[in-house]
């Protein structure tokens, strides 16, 4: 019965584990989906401003 418990004990560690991994996956693709999107506002931004210097100049 205690090699039961052990070998029961052994596989929570392994779920653990594994379920902890996708969960920091998840977390890092959201984080970084956040990121890009951010990217993409400022160059949207800059871009912008630098159309209206160069249709101000003009």
């Amino acid at each position: 019965m205690e090699d039961f418990f052990s070998n029961t004990k052994d596989w929570i560690y392994i779920i653990a584990v594994v379920v902890a991994f996708f969960i920091f996956l998840g977390w890092n693709r959201k984080q970084q989906a956040n990121r890009n999107s951010r990217k993409r506002r400022d160059f949207k931004k800059s871009f912008n401003e630098k159309k209206k210097d160069r249709d101000s100049l003009n």
